[in-house]
């Protein structure tokens, strides 16, 4: 087992991770937003719950709430960003879209809040050109 405190850098490389994939995802070409939101981003919630087991496991300690918390917070993040961009693109088929809203409820995030996300960015797009 690993100490609390491998965990705890193990916990934040995650929540980079995450912040990094969402910073990233409107600058990603389509096969790399496709890749991201329905490859990357299940994986990344499969090790997440992983490491939160390890982490309740390892006789928690009081912060260990916050590092899970942190993780929900970047998760749903950037997944709210990567659903928003790939709604905003059109991308994917109605399996990728049921795919896109199961990922959003792992997350706790609603899709109307990503649907008014897509509808901002198009604005946004169409503005800066």
């Amino acid at each position: 087992a690993l100490p609390i405190s491998h965990l705890q850098v193990l916990s934040g490389g995650l929540v980079r991770l995450w912040a990094l994939l969402g910073r990233r995802s409107a600058s990603l070409t389509d096969a790399e937003l496709r890749e991201a939101a329905f490859s990357s981003a299940p994986g990344l919630l499969e090790a997440q719950v992983y490491l939160g087991s390890a982490l309740r496991a390892g006789h928690v300690h009081a912060g260990a709430a916050d590092i899970g918390q942190a993780l929900q917070r970047a998760a749903s993040r950037t997944v709210r960003h990567l659903g928003g961009e790939l709604l905003r693109r059109r991308l994917g088929s109605e399996d990728d879209t049921r795919s896109l809203y199961k990922l959003l409820g792992q997350c706790g995030v609603q899709a109307a809040q990503v649907a008014e996300d897509a509808r901002f960015l198009a604005e946004d797009s169409i503005v800066s050109l």
